[in-house]
This record gives structure tokens, C-alpha cells and sequence, in this order.
């Protein structure tokens, strides 16, 4: 018998949620089992092909190029057209009948058949990206189809099959068409002449018995060649629970229960042997010569394979814009660009080194028109320019091209590199020779698709498509969603995934290994010694695919058609679907194509808008500007791009800061790792004279202090990096740049640390305890790094967007409002122009315009007024005709006007309430009370109009009640939270505080704030959890979490996002946060608050707002702790609002925690062993008021003693 065999019928992860393994995995294998050969035919895409192609030139294996494409009747026949809908309706009368009708033939027009396909040559893997291309771009519905027609089309270079049971052939087989089964069958054939064979499988899945004699005896019939194919869905046979569990996640359904799975756990790549004894066993029909010429046929299919996938050179394909008649070449055309910038943007500098300008230009176009890219720079320049000429606001910068002369004199950047010390060899680095520059581009989100036109008007629809991307389950994902299947329940999750940290790479969040959470930690430690299963098997799925979107920036543009070059694939929803690239970035610059990001930020809108509101011009702007860095220092954060974060705030506390290289520094710092590693506040300290001690230990080497002068010492960029192993050490550039990378990485440190070392004793003349402190130091801080070209760029857009903030604040706020969707950004905008007394008025009908308006103001420079379409229920139709139909002299002539407009009864009322109609009646409860018959007075005949005879018979809103009334339908109106606050303070008698309060020292606390954002966690026992934001006007913010108990009972409160809440929090610490309690707060009227936990009788609210007044066990003192001293027990008391009764996890012993309440917060107490079986605590029921219990401390906890527990 053959040793040999090759798998031809192959799925791996890029068949997602269905094949298990990466091509490596699958290809190590082949090779073990001695195969020369494999095909790899994932569903309907050619997605995965570049990375088995590297797995195949890896092991020395052939590549089959393949592909099980979905085959339907006809590519065109998709939805049901308006007039099939009508017919359908007329033909059937019930509701019932129409549904099924609709369904029946959407799934006669959904049905496909399975067809595997392979490559033979070079033009059959052309037509084969022809083929998946088109069936993205054309064919799809549900699916992306191909249909006989197209596989005629280009069948030339193509071998077929007849698929699996689900195939072309086999499937009407199994539905007992013989017919329609034969009739393929021989059409096949026909297109695919001498290259057409019947698959035969070791799996006969129920249903499915008579399919394969039936196959067998047409291929003796027809002279067709059988084929013997696994359909391989992993690589070993361990991997068949995993792929069922993945089917189990993918159809959200448990392991005891699956919804679909496979017949049988046998689809693993098997060896020849092993094939021929599973034929045996599942066809015993078949004889040994029929299975060994199947098998053979494998071989002969290989053999006559010459398809190859062909890399090339990167940037082969790139497009470039025509150059001018009189230029001979590229290179010369991007010198003269450059010269023409040189005029505009070197030649007028004050004070400069034109040596070391010139140097520079000098030295970067020898480096880019060496490497050959003098187009690219030419092609980004193109975009660029276009842009600008339209006004679309770009960024200053973005990523290491700000670090480039040629880039700044071409105004692809607004940085000079020389004056900000950035680095042309970051950018392309002279260790990665033939690596291809990587401009990103900023432009504004609401513009971002013009540019994207724009390439394809300039290069051809064509040849210009975005590129793909491959989500995959990380650590955190693959364990939730494995122990989901498997039923464990999410609380036991949680803990071990909390585990599972970041690592931070450039602007990439990378998430930590799953593998290092189960090995290294206790909790997962025993996590995977109560679920070892669950365990192996997420272990097994991190990393695999689960689905694919498109990149978020990136847009190739080539001078070929794509779909001569790769496959094409299409994302998003019905028409909306676009093409991409289905290679991701890194193959499709194999491939010869070149990535261009085009990314868009909407904070560049706000920048624009800004300016033009108010005049500025660029000239204006100074980077150095005093009070520009006075309002970075006061933490005038809010709609700061990189500095509106809690984390930005918590490292600049107390921070001055005194230059523009001060903002660079923060922008680079505030990221997860710097932060955990503590290197922001060990700069700030340094900066602020306070860490003097610490400066004293560094490196003790001129060249390091100069490297980090403007740093405090700290290594905060990966350029000081690269300088000091030049400088210290000796390095070469190239050298230099492969250690950052290395230090960056934590890879292939041991290998640098002699050369570094020695190095440093050699050329810097350090002794060798101090080499190895700088070594050790340098991997400290080059793991945190950042590139210091974008930190500048990104700095700069920051500090303007602080100009126009410091110098035009209206203009900014008005700017940054109207492109804001968002109503919490929205209020905390507000919030903060109330504080640098910018007046914001709500929207007028007389004054507003269809977005937020600046106009003069009668109490200061300029106020702000609201835009209608802000208000609930006026959408910008309606609010740019009442803007354009003005101005109005009274409510009548408001009516007439907007006769035959969008202006509704709806309209009109949200107006009322929202105070808009202000300037011309000024009594709002008349107006928003008896809106509705007001409107139909108006629009009659008669235009009736109220008149108010008598003011004082109905009297209008207090400011406090306006307030509550109009943020109903206008949720920037200002003072509804001052209001109710008012009002739950005078109502219950606890201490309260907001989250703009000081909660330093507290160990929990009574807290009255507005829900801002609420999300839901499912777990894996069906119960939900939540992580809630409560907010305030000064700009204060709390999130906490809420454990299924504390959700269930405060659903009401977690619903009610953008109302009022009052909640008990505990503050155990950064990261932990929690809520026991929470209630809505209704403030229009009378307060109003929700009470839902527990039984009626056992009202929380009344015995929260109402304190009982007999307790001689003073409640106040319940929050502020216990003492240390655990030898002295203390007696407390106060209402009991939760009761949990649990089993320890380490002993298996029960023990209760009872959450009392006092005064001013709640403590968690703890009742171990004996003590619960106490009669106290046996009847204890939430509202129960404890008039005196005895409690110790013990470790971090408050533990119940041995003594009375008495209840008022």
C-alpha cells in the first residue's frame, strides 16, 4: 500500500466558527505523516491563502490553492422585487400565510449547494480570485454564490468536485431528485472536461446512506475519476471537542444541549492508512482497489497542480498619479516638490542651520528614492493636497512620518521635524531595508468617505478597495464563551479573567495570554483545577478566527485591477456592502499592494469648525502660548483630544506644565503601561522638584543625560532608545533600531545584552556594574516607549484644540457641541462652559439655527444657543426649516410660516417644553401643558392664539421646575440636577455626596448622581451583572459594578440612562467599585424614587430616607470602619438592605455577609461558622433595623462576634 496521500478537502479557522487550527498546524501535520502535498478549501474564501502559503514554503510542502464555494442557480436572483411582494400579498390574504410565503421563497432564493474547486495553473488561480471575487461582490445574499454560468466562464485552469453531502450533486441526492442530481452531474463535467471528479467521503451522516453508491456508480457510468477527500475540520483527533464546542458558541447554545454539531468526532487529518481503514469501516461497499484509486487520485491531482501563489516585491502594484509632461521621472518630480516646499517652509525660518536642513533633505530623498519610494511619497502628497484644496481639516501628523523633512516640506505633515527633534530613521528605519513607508492620515470622520472617492475616481473603482481584518478570540473571550458552553457559572469566570492583562504596543492594546493566567495565578491556578476540560479547550480556541470586518484605516490603491492580483471580499450590510481586500494588511503588501491609512477623527471637525466660527487663522497659533499651557495645567480637559480621559486627569493632578514638550511627554505617558509601571508620575514628581532622590540613581554617562534632559531622566521615547545604544554603545543605526524593536518586544534580549554591555564599557567607557544597570534600566522603560514623532503630532492637535478653547472659548464649545452626538459628551461640555462662564442658552425659534449658534452676549463676549435639533423629537429637517422660515413675530405667525413643513404637533410641543418658543410667549407651563390644543388652534382656520389675560391666575415654572421640566425633551438644559439634588437632600436624612465630590478616605458612601452609561454582562448560569457610570455636572464620574443580586433589584434605576439615581456605593479601591443598591430618582414633580428590593413591607427607601432615631449604637459610625485593633470589638448598628448566604470557595464552609447601613455608607459584616447559625442572624431579612450587633476586625474585615444582635 502508498505511504503517500495528500488532503485535498480542508477547512481551518479561516472557515470561521466551523474549522479548528491554523494552516501551520494543519501543514506540520501533513508533513509528519509524510504527505508532499495539501489544499486547503475553507468556505467561500480564499482569505487564509497567503498564510498557507507561508506554512507550506515553511515545510516544504506543495500548495493546492482551493476553494468550497457556495453554487446557486443564478448570482442575480436575490431579494424579491416591490412587484413579487405585491403578487404575493394578493395571493395570499392572512398575515400568517403571507409570512410563510415570504419565507418559502426567500430560502428557495437563499439555497446553495457546496462545489470544491481547485487551481491547477496560474491563469486557474486567477479565475479563481475572478470567481470568489465576483461571488463577494456580486453573487452575495447570505452567502457570497457563484453559479454555473460563472464557473463556465472561467472554468479554464480549474479542477472540480462534487463537494461534500451538502454538495452540488450530493445534496438533491439526498433529497431523493435523482434528476436534478444527474443533470448537474454531467454539466460539471461538461465545463470542466478531463478535470472533474466525484468526492467520496469516510462519513455517512444520517440522511445521507444511498449518496455514496449513488456517486460511485455515476463516476464508473461517466468515467469520472473518484476522489478521496476527509473534509478535515482540525488538524488531531483531540481537536473534535473543541470544534464542537465551538459550534456550540457560534449557535449560543451548551454542550449538553447542542443545536448542531457533527455526525461524528472523526474530521481530524488523517494518514493514508487511517483513511483507507475509515473507508473500510463506513463504506464496506466499496473494495480496496476502488478506496486505493480514490486515494491515489489525491496524488495525481497534486501532481498536476503548477498554481502558485507569486509575492512580489512590495510596492510593485503601487499607483501613482501621472507625472507632469516636462518630468522624466518620479524621483525628480518628488525633488522639485520638495524644493517648492523648501521655499514656503524653510527659506524664511529665522535663526536656522541651513546645513542642517540640507543635510537632512539630503540624506532622506537619497534614502527614498534608493528604496524606490519616490511614488508613494508622490501618491500621499496627491491625497493630501486634494484634501486640503477641499477643506477637509487633517491632523498635523500621525505616527513616524512627522519625524520626515520630505514629508513636511510636502505638507503631508505640519512638523518640523529638525525643531521638534524627531527622527527620520523611526520612521524608516535602516534596519528594515526593504520595509515600505507607512504614512497615516488624519482627516475628519464626516469626510474620511470623500477621500476614499476620491482615490477611486483618481485610480479607478477598480483598483482601489479596503483591506480585511481577522478578529479572533482572545484570552478573555475564548474563556468566557468556552465556559458559557460548558455551564460554568460567570462569577467563577470573572476573576480568572480579570487575570488576563494588557500589553501595550505603539497605540495597540494586545491582550495578555490565557496560558499565563491559568499557569501563574492562584485563581486560575484553581480555576483549571475544577475545570480542566473547559480549560484545555479555551486554551485550544484562543487565537482561532471568529469572525472579519475590514480594517479600520486602511485602503490600497494599485495600478493593476485587484482582482488580477488577489481575492476580494465584500463587509457590511445589504447595499451598504463594500469591497475589501480579503488578505489582511500584511499579505496584501506581499502581494505587491500598499496600504495607505485613511483614518478619520472627529475631533479635526471640531478644529475646523472652531476656526472658522471664530476667525483664527494658523498664523495665530503658538505652541508656547502661556496661557494656552495655564489651561493644560488647570486640567481644562474636557474635549481636549487625548487629555478628556479620567486617566489623563489622575496623572497630571498637581502637574505644571511649563513647555509645548511637557504636553508631548503626557500624551506619551498616559497610556495603560507607563501608567502601571509608574513612569508618568515619576516624571511628574521629577518635573515638579519632588523626586530627587531617585534622580540621583541614574545612569551616571554624560550621553544618557543629555539623551533625557528634556525627559527628567525618564526614557519615555523609543528614539531616546535607539540614541543611547549609539551613543553608549556603539551601535550602528541599523543596529540601534533592532535593539529598540527587541527592547519593545521583550525578544532576543539575551542575545543583545553582552553586546550592550560590552559595548558600553568599550565606547562609552562606563564600569560594568553601571552597564548592566543602564541594560536592565533600558528594558524597564523600552517596553513603554512611545514613538516621539506621534506623541508631538498628536500634542500639537491637543494644544491647539487648548488655544482655541483658551483664546476662543464659545467658538470651541459651540464647535465641539455640534459634533457631538453623543447627550452625556454633550452635558459634560456644558458642564464645563458653565464653569469658564460660557453662557449656553437653550434653542429659541427667533434665534436658533438648525446646529448651536455663537452670538454676542449681553453679559460678556459671546453666549452660545442651543440647537433645535438637539431638542427631542425635532430632527434636522424640521429644525433647518424652522431655522430657514424665520424670523417669527408670534406663535400665529410661527404657525403660517412652517404651513407645509415637517413641523408637527410633536414638534410643537417639545419646542413648548424645551422653552423655545421664549422670545415670543414666555409662559412655558401654558404653552407645554395645553401644547396639543394650542397647535390644532393654530394650524384651524380662525389661527386661534392664547392670551394670557390674567398672569397670575396660572403660575409659570420656578427656575428649579423649568429646569426638570425642559430636560426632559432638552437634555442640555441646565440646573434639572442642582434641582432634584436639592430635593433628595431635604429628603433623606443620610449624608450624601456626587460624584464631584472629594471620596478620598471613604470606605463607601451614599451617592446621588445621573446614570450616564450602563452595560450588561451576560454569565455563563443565564444571570446578568452590570458596570454602571454615575455622574455630575462638574464633570465628577463613578463606575461601579453591579452583581446579579444588586441588578435585579435595581433594574428600574439601571434603565433609566440619562435620569437621576441615588445609589449605595462601597469604594474598595482603583478597579473596585460596587453598588448594592440603587434607585431612580423622578424629580418633576414631588421626588419620586423607586423601593423594589425585597418585599413591600421591607420599604429600603423609607428606612434610607428615614434613619430610625432609637439606635443608641450611633449609625453614623458605621461607614467610617472599625478599629484596627481586632482585640476590641465594637458595637454598631443600622438597617440591613442585603443578606447573602455563600460557601467558601477554599473550605467549603458557609458563612454569611450581612450589608448594613448607616448614616453615611454601608458595611459589608461577615458571620462565620457557629455565629450563623445564631437565632439573630437565622431571621435576619433585608430592612431588618439592628439596634446593636458586636463586630471585630479581622485581616480587612468586619467580622460578627460572639454576643447579643438586637433588632429595634
Amino acid at each position: 500500500m502508498t505511504a503517500n496521500f495528500a488532503h485535498v478537502h480542508t477547512h481551518t479557522h479561516a472557515s470561521a466558527y466551523d474549522g479548528v487550527g491554523r494552516h501551520e498546524e494543519f501543514v506540520a501535520k501533513a508533513k509528519v505523516m509524510g504527505h508532499n502535498a495539501i489544499a486547503f478549501t475553507d468556505h467561500g474564501s480564499l482569505r487564509g491563502l497567503y498564510e498557507a502559503h507561508e506554512a507550506c514554503t515553511k515545510h516544504e510542502i506543495k500548495l493546492i490553492p482551493g476553494l468550497e464555494a457556495y453554487l446557486c442557480d443564478d448570482i442575480d436572483r436575490k431579494g424579491l422585487t416591490d412587484e413579487e411582494r405585491k403578487q404575493i400579498k394578493l395571493d395570499h390574504s392572512s398575515p400568517e400565510d403571507r409570512k410563510r410565503a415570504f419565507a418559502a421563497e426567500d430560502a428557495k432564493r437563499s439555497d446553495r449547494d457546496h462545489i470544491t474547486l481547485w487551481a491547477l495553473s496560474d491563469l486557474g488561480l486567477q479565475n479563481l480570485f475572478k470567481l470568489t471575487s465576483i461571488s463577494w461582490t456580486k453573487g452575495f445574499y447570505g452567502k457570497p454564490r457563484i453559479d454555473m454560468k460563472l464557473l463556465a466562464e472561467y472554468a479554464e485552469g480549474i479542477a472540480a468536485s462534487t463537494g461534500c453531502v451538502s454538495g452540488v450533486v450530493a445534496k438533491p441526492l439526498r433529497d431523493g431528485n435523482f434528476v436534478e442530481a444527474e443533470r448537474r452531474l454531467q454539466r460539471l463535467s461538461e465545463i470542466f472536461s478531463g478535470r472533474f471528479y466525484v468526492e467520496i467521503m469516510p462519513h455517512v451522516p444520517p440522511g445521507t446512506e444511498g449518496v455514496p453508491d449513488v456517486l460511485v456508480r455515476w463516476a464508473k457510468q461517466y468515467s469520472l475519476p473518484l476522489i478521496a477527500t476527509q473534509d478535515a475540520h482540525y488538524p488531531h483527533i483531540e481537536d473534535a471537542l473543541a470544534q464542537k464546542v465551538f459550534l456550540c458558541v457560534k449557535t449560543q447554545s451548551k454542550l449538553s444541549a447542542p443545536k448542531h454539531v457533527f455526525d461524528t468526532p472523526e474530521y481530524w487529518l488523517r494518514s493514508r492508512e487511517e483513511m483507507f481503514r475509515a473507508f473500510a469501516q463506513w463504506l464496506p461497499q466499496l473494495d480496496s482497489p476502488t478506496i486505493n484509486a480514490a486515494l491515489d487520485n489525491t496524488l495525481a491531482l497534486a501532481d498536476s497542480c503548477s498554481a502558485r501563489l507569486q509575492p512580489t516585491k512590495p510596492g510593485v502594484y503601487l499607483a501613482a498619479p501621472p507625472l507632469p509632461p516636462a518630468e522624466k521621472s518620479h524621483e525628480s518630480w518628488l525633488k522639485h516638490q520638495c524644493q517648492e516646499g523648501w521655499k514656503s517652509r524653510i527659506k524664511r525660518k529665522i535663526g536656522f542651520s541651513k546645513s542642517e536642513y540640507t543635510d537632512r533633505l539630503n540624506h532622506e530623498l537619497k534614502t527614498i528614492c534608493g528604496r524606490g519610494f519616490a511614488k508613494y511619497f508622490l501618491m500621499v502628497e496627491e491625497v493630501v493636497s486634494w484634501a486640503r484644496g477641499q477643506g477637509i481639516m487633517m491632523s498635523p501628523g500621525r505616527g513616524s512620518a512627522a519625524g520626515s523633512l520630505v514629508s513636511y516640506l510636502l505638507g503631508i505633515t505640519q512638523l518640523d521635524p529638525i525643531e521638534h527633534g524627531l527622527s527620520f530613521d523611526r520612521f524608516l528605519s535602516p534596519a528594515r531595508v526593504t520595509k515600505l513607508p507607512d504614512i497615516d492620515l488624519d482627516f475628519e470622520a464626516i469626510r474620511r468617505e470623500e477621500v476614499v472617492s476620491h482615490l477611486r475616481e483618481t485610480y479607478g473603482e477598480d483598483r482601489v478597495s479596503r483591506i480585511s481584518t481577522s478578529n479572533t478570540l482572545a484570552g478573555r473571550r475564548a474563556l468566557r464563551d468556552v465556559a458559557k458552553v460548558f455551564g460554568v457559572l460567570d462569577s467563577e469566570v470573572t476573576p480568572v479573567a480579570n487575570m488576563i492583562v494588557e500589553a501595550i504596543e505603539e497605540e495597540e492594546k494586545q491582550e495578555g495570554s490565557l496560558r499565563d493566567a491559568l499557569a501563574r495565578t492562584e485563581v486560575g491556578k484553581a480555576f483549571r483545577a475544577r475545570h480542566p476540560e473547559a480549560c484545555s479547550v479555551a486554551l485550544r480556541l484562543e487565537g482561532q478566527i471568529r469572525d472579519v470586518g475590514q480594517h479600520a484605516a486602511g485602503v490600497v490603491a494599485s495600478s493593476a485591477p485587484l482582482s488580477d492580483l488577489v481575492p476580494l471580499e465584500t463587509r457590511g450590510q445589504g447595499k451598504t456592502r463594500v469591497p475589501v481586500v480579503a488578505f489582511d494588511w500584511h499579505a496584501s503588501e506581499a502581494m505587491g499592494l500598499v496600504k495607505l491609512d485613511v483614518l478619520g477623527l472627529k475631533t479635526l471637525t471640531v478644529l475646523r469648525e472652531a476656526m472658522e466660527r471664530s476667525g483664527a487663522s494658523e498664523g495665530e497659533f503658538d505652541r508656547e502660548d502661556p496661557s494656552m499651557l495655564d489651561g493644560f495645567s488647570a486640567q481644562k480637559f474636557t474635549g481636549i483630544f487625548q487629555f478628556d480621559t479620567s486617566s489623563a486627569r489622575e496623572l497630571c493632578r498637581g502637574f505644571t506644565f511649563r513647555r509645548f514638550s511637557d504636553v508631548a511627554a503626557i500624551a506619551a505617558l498616559n497610556r495603560p503601561g507607563p501608567a502601571r509601571a509608574g513612569f508618568g508620575r515619576l516624571f511628574i514628581e521629577r518635573a515638579m522638584g519632588r523626586a530627587a532622590s531617585s534622580a540621583s540613581k541614574d545612569p551616571d554617562h554624560l550621553a544618557y543625560r543629555e539623551i533625557t534632559s528634556s525627559t527628567e531622566g525618564v526614557v519615555i521615547y523609543q528614539e531616546q532608545v535607539v540614541e543611547i545604544a549609539k551613543r553608549v554603545a556603539g551601535y550602528t543605526p541599523a543596529e540601534a533600531d533592532e535593539f529598540r524593536y527587541k527592547m519593545a518586544k521583550k525578544i532576543g534580549l539575551s542575545d543583545e545584552f553582552s553586546k550592550f554591555t560590552e559595548g558600553a564599557k568599550k565606547c562609552g567607557g562606563m564600569a560594568h556594574e553601571g552597564a548592566l544597570e543602564l541594560f536592565d534600566l533600558l528594558s524597564g522603560f523600552a517596553q513603554y516607549a512611545f514613538n516621539k514623532s506621534h506623541a508631538t503630532a498628536y500634542a500639537d492637535l491637543a494644544a491647539r484644540l487648548m488655544w482655541l478653547k483658551t483664546h476662543h472659548s464659545a467658538h470651541f464649545f459651540a464647535a465641539a457641541l455640534a459634533s457631538e452626538d453623543d447627550p452625556e459628551a454633550q452635558r459634560r461640555l456644558v458642564g464645563d462652559a458653565q464653569r469658564l462662564a460660557v453662557p449656553i442658552v437653550p434653542p429659541d425659534v427667533i434665534a436658533s439655527q438648525g446646529r448651536f449658534a455663537v452670538r454676542p452676549s449681553a453679559v460678556g463676549d459671546y453666549e452660545i444657543v442651543g440647537a433645535l435639533d438637539s431638542i427631542k423629537w425635532v430632527g434636522e429637517v424640521p429644525a433647518a426649516q424652522i431655522a430657514s422660515l424665520g424670523p417669527y413675530s408670534d406663535l400665529r405667525d410661527f404657525a403660517t410660516r412652517t404651513q407645509g413643513s415637517r413641523v408637527t404637533a410633536r414638534v410643537f410641543a417639545s419646542l413648548s417644553q424645551a422653552t423655545a418658543f421664549r422670545s415670543i410667549f414666555s409662559h412655558t407651563r401654558l404653552l407645554s401643558a395645553n401644547s396639543q390644543i394650542i397647535w390644532r388652534g393654530l394650524r384651524s382656520k380662525r389661527r386661534w392664539m392664547p392670551v394670557v389675560t390674567r398672569p397670575g391666575a396660572i403660575g409659570d415654572f420656578s427656575s428649579g421646575e423649568l429646569a426638570v421640566v425642559a430636560e426632559q425633551v432638552y437634555p442640555l438644559f441646565t440646573g434639572a440636577f442642582e434641582e432634584v439634588e436639592a430635593k433628595v437632600r431635604a429628603t433623606v436624612r443620610r449624608v450624601i455626596i456626587t460624584p464631584d465630590e472629594p471620596r478620598d478616605g471613604l470606605l463607601s458612601a451614599i451617592v446621588f448622581g445621573r446614570v450616564s452609561a450602563v452595560k450588561i454582562f451576560a454569565g455563563g448560569d443565564g444571570s446578568k451583572s452590570a458596570r454602571v457610570s454615575l455622574t455630575a455636572p462638574g464633570g465628577g464620574e463613578i463606575v461601579a459594578r453591579l452583581d446579579p443580586e444588586a441588578l435585579a433589584a435595581s433594574m428600574n434605576a439601571v434603565g433609566s440612562t440619562g435620569g437621576f439615581a441615588l445609589a449605595i456605593v462601597r469604594l474598595c479601591g482603583p478597579g473596585r467599585t460596587y453598588i448594592d443598591m440603587m434607585w431612580r430618582v423622578d424629580g418633576r414633580s414631588t421626588l419620586a424614587v423607586d423601593a423594589q428590593f425585597g418585599a413591600p413591607a421591607n420599604n429600603l427607601f423609607a428606612k434610607l430616607a428615614n434613619p430610625p432615631s432609637t439606635s443608641p449604637a450611633k449609625l453614623d459610625e458605621v461607614w467610617a470602619g472599625i478599629p484596627s485593633d481586632g482585640s476590641k470589638p465594637k458595637a454598631i448598628g443600622g438597617v440591613v438592605i442585603r443578606l447573602e448566604r455563600k460557601m467558601s470557595k477554599k473550605s467549603g464552609s458557609p458563612y454569611v455577609r450581612i450589608m448594613l447601613l448607616g448614616r453615611n455608607g454601608v458595611l459589608p459584616i461577615f458571620a462565620f461558622r457557629s455565629r450563623i447559625n445564631d437565632e439573630g442572624v437565622t431571621g435576619l431579612v433585608p430592612g431588618n433595623t439592628i439596634e446593636r450587633m458586636r463586630v471585630k476586625k479581622q485581616g480587612d474585615m468586619a467580622v460578627l462576634c460572639n454576643g447579643e444582635l438586637t433588632l429595634t
